[in-house]
């Protein structure tokens, strides 16, 4: 099976949409685990405002995050199948010629490749990007 230049945009889309779902998700879920960390240190005074940023990290990671995650989940599934109903007569040759399941399988890890291809990139910016994050966070004196 031969992956075309559309084929090419379609997963790198989704590979964005990876992309930028890790991205949120890292920079929120180590954001609250760091400010949880701090729990103790907080003032009484400062107890509301923090209760605030850690319900914000949580519901930011869990809407835009879990939004995204979906958002690719369901594009990534209707494109695997639009790809399998477009190519149905090769993978029936395929089986035909005998190739076994695996075989046919393992030519469909283009897909998981793309995920994979978003995800790191995703992680590796979150990662390069929290110092930036946590300067902005701390210019109030909030923290």
């Amino acid at each position: 099976m031969i992956i075309g230049f559309r084929d090419c945009i379609r997963l790198f889309g989704i590979s964005v949409i990876v992309c930028l779902a890790v991205f949120v998700c890292t920079i929120f879920l180590n954001y609250n685990l760091d400010i949880t960390a701090a729990e103790e240190q907080i003032a009484p005074e400062g107890r509301v405002i923090y209760e605030a940023l850690v319900m914000t990290g949580k519901a930011v990671a869990a809407v835009s995050g879990g939004c995204l995650a979906a958002t690719s989940l369901v594009m990534l599934l209707g494109y695997i199948r639009s790809f399998i109903d477009a190519r149905a007569k090769e993978l029936g040759v395929l089986k035909a010629l005998g190739y076994s399941a695996p075989a046919i399988s393992r030519r469909f890890l283009v897909f998981g490749a793309a995920v994979l291809a978003g995800a790191v990139p995703g992680l590796f910016f979150a990662y390069c990007y929290m110092p930036a994050f946590y300067a902005r966070q701390n210019e109030t004196g909030l923290l």
